[in-house]
This record gives C-alpha cells, structure tokens and sequence, in this order.
C-alpha cells in the first residue's frame, strides 16, 4: 500500500516593518496637511479679491485707512522693541562697568593707608627702632602691594617718562639740559590705575628748558 505524502505549501513571507508603516503614514498626513492648507490659502486669497472687488470707494478708503494704521503699529512695535533692546544691552554695560569698579572707593582709601606705611618705612631707616617690629610692617606693606594687585590695582610709571596729563600730575619744574622738555625727573607721590581707571595720578616734577638756552636760541633767531 503505497503512502500518501502531503506537501505543504510555501509559506509567503508578508510581514512588513510596521516602523516604515508608520513612517509613510505620517509622511502622507504631513502632505496632506501642506496640501490642505495651500489650498486653504488660495481659498482665502480669492475670497478677499472677491471682497474688495465688492467694496464701493467710501468702503475702499476705509480699508486703506485701516491698512495704514495697522502698519503705524507695527512701525511703533516695531521700534519699541528695537528701543528695549537697546535699554536692556546699556543696563547689562551698566551693570558690568559697577562690578567691575565696585571695589574703587575702599582701594583708594588702603593708598592712604599704603602711603603712611611707606613714610613708616623710610623713617624706621633714618633712625634706631625695633629690627621685629621694623620687619613687621615692611611685612605688613607687602601684603597690602599684593592685595592691590590681586585686585588689578597698578602703579603709574612716571621717572623718566615723558609726562602724560592722564596720568600725571606736575607741581613744578626744574631746569635741566640732560633731559627733553616735560620729562618726568622725580615721583615724590606715587599714582595708580584701577583696571583702565585712573584711582590717583603721580604727582612728579618735570624738567623745563634751561633758561640759558633759551637765551641762546632767542639771540640766533
């Protein structure tokens, strides 16, 4: 007796991604809506010709009335906005310069305060004190130095430069032949810049043409 074989048949692979499903669903929702609205657009486009087209002339200039106002507006917006920005950027500036020089005050008042430790200094080494108590405020007077500079607190040069009413102040003048005019020849009371500021100009004494060779030179001429 001869056996019967079933054959089954092929199986047809159907499964699909159901990621790309999905992904070309939201893409033929996605231009459907465009679509939609483009039409939405034009729909809207022709209906407001079909409106003005229907508007006798007082109705006209209404509209255009309208239409000139509507822009006035959005002029003053426009500009109020631009003016706020502008306020807000200057109260920024405002706001950084004032941190930035927050501290000028109390360091010009510790200049003061360095000045008297340095006239300390130079009487202790005129006359017979204490060596500790000596070294103590040559102590104290470095650490202030570098409490000034760790707050970008710098000193002015001035001997030996050319004078600058920016940063110097002069109280007199010496004649002298070796140096060019207005040349700084002593600093008796020492300035400081705080960052770009100036916190308090060298006071110095500047030379001045000796009077003979003015003489001299007025007699060429």
């Amino acid at each position: 007796m001869e056996e019967k074989h079933s054959e089954k048949p092929e199986e047809t692979n159907n499964n699909v991604d159901n990621g790309d499903v999905d992904s070309a669903a939201q893409n033929d929702t996605k231009n459907e809506d465009e679509q939609n609205a483009e039409e939405s657009q034009k729909e809207e486009k022709v209906d407001f010709r079909q409106q003005v087209d229907a508007m006798n002339d007082e109705e006209l200039q209404t509209l255009f009335e309208k239409a000139n106002e509507s822009a006035n507006y959005l002029d003053m917006l426009q500009r109020t906005k631009a003016d706020y920005e502008n306020y807000r950027k200057r109260q920024e500036r405002d706001r950084a310069t004032f941190l930035k020089y927050a501290n000028q005050d109390i360091l010009k008042q510790l200049l003061n305060v360095m000045d008297n430790l340095g006239r300390a200094i130079e009487l202790g080494k005129q006359s017979e004190v204490d060596s500790n108590f000596f070294e103590g405020i040559c102590l104290v007077q470095k650490e202030l130095e570098k409490t000034l500079q760790d707050n970008h607190v710098k000193e002015i040069e001035a001997k030996g430069k050319a004078f600058n009413p920016n940063y110097h102040e002069a109280v007199s003048q010496i004649e002298s032949a070796d140096h060019p005019e207005m040349t700084v020849l002593e600093d008796f009371d020492r300035g400081y810049v705080y960052h770009d500021r100036v916190l308090r100009p060298s006071k110095v004494i500047v030379s001045k043409q000796p009077q003979v060779q003015e003489q001299k030179e007025e007699n060429e001429s």
